[in-house]
């Protein structure tokens, strides 16, 4: 059975204060992440947010689970792709024919689209390529919005706070920069709150180190990170250990590549923070004050500048 974990949010605007319900819930795939957030305003008010939907256990286990989760049809307000291993992402297709996906949340993906391919390829040790990082683009082929978000040492950071809305009925695709509020409600019960209910997102991949593996992946193969998805997989074949040993020497693992996500109140003041999934998590309440959460992906919280760049 899947764990749900209940949060009661208490709103405060100028005439009154507001209650609504928080749940969420770790979804029963075995070795794999789908996770899912709703947000309870209102009879007949409804926020959906899913992290990842992805195992490499039984697949039948996992389809499922997702026709356990939601209704046909349902409505899935932002789905947050943490990066593109097989346990995280397999089952995104199974997903988007059950729900009706609004806006996508993942790391800078555009011009990058060699960088997870290869990283994808190191996950499995070396062993083959998964191509379904390919398919991200038919979310823009069906008009589902895409918010694409840059590393966290993008020279835009800490330019002032940026604030963009989650679409309600999908949109123009953008890109922006680690730590940009993404607010999922604009208003409750027409009374704007003091609080704001938002996620901020933190792609933990370093942009320089990017760049120092793109000149090491092309001076093994020329043009490899230009090519055309088939013909990358042919060269990752030919040439798979040269590409092994370049990725690690800029890359201590995988899972650097995962983009973190705070969701809670903007004001932390309210907040008690709960990480899931790593290796520093940890949970806990005191007195009226609600639990955020952080969802990290495969990657750990140690490095100080993913730390410094959610505390801000």
């Amino acid at each position: 059975i899947g764990l749900g974990i209940p949060a009661e949010p208490l709103f405060r605007s100028a005439s009154k204060s507001i209650m609504y319900r928080v749940v969420r819930g770790i979804q029963p795939v075995g070795q794999g992440s789908f996770y899912t957030e709703i947000h309870n305003i209102k009879a007949g008010d409804e926020r959906c947010a899913v992290f990842d939907c992805g195992s490499i256990g039984s697949m039948e286990c996992l389809e499922k689970s997702i026709k356990d989760t939601f209704i046909k049809d349902q409505v899935i307000d932002a789905l947050v792709i943490s990066h593109f291993d097989k346990d995280h992402v397999n089952g995104i297709v199974h997903l988007d024919r059950r729900c009706k996906i609004k806006n996508v949340i993942i790391p800078q993906f555009s011009n990058r689209k060699w960088f997870y391919i290869v990283t994808d390829f190191v996950s499995r040790g070396g062993r083959s390529v998964n191509m379904d990082v390919c398919n991200l683009t038919i979310f823009r082929r069906r008009g589902i919005r895409t918010i694409e978000v840059k590393p966290m040492d993008d020279e835009d950071r800490g330019n002032g706070e940026r604030i963009i809305e989650l679409s309600p009925e999908g949109g123009e695709s953008i890109t922006i920069s680690s730590g940009t509020h993404i607010k999922l409600l604009g208003s409750i019960n027409g009374n704007d709150s003091n609080a704001k209910w938002v996620y901020i997102p933190i792609n933990c991949t370093l942009g320089k180190d990017i760049a120092r593996l793109e000149a090491k992946l092309n001076a093994v193969v020329n043009g490899f990170t230009s090519m055309s998805a088939a013909a990358m997989k042919d060269a990752i074949e030919n040439h798979g250990g040269e590409i092994n040993k370049a990725y690690k020497e800029v890359f201590c693992n995988s899972n650097a590549s995962s983009l973190c996500l705070y969701s809670g109140l903007d004001d932390a003041r309210l907040q008690i923070p709960l990480c899931i999934y790593s290796t520093d998590h940890y949970w806990q309440r005191n007195g009226n004050r609600t639990e955020a959460w952080v969802y990290t992906g495969d990657s750990g919280l140690r490095n100080m500048m993913k730390l410094n760049c959610i505390d801000r």
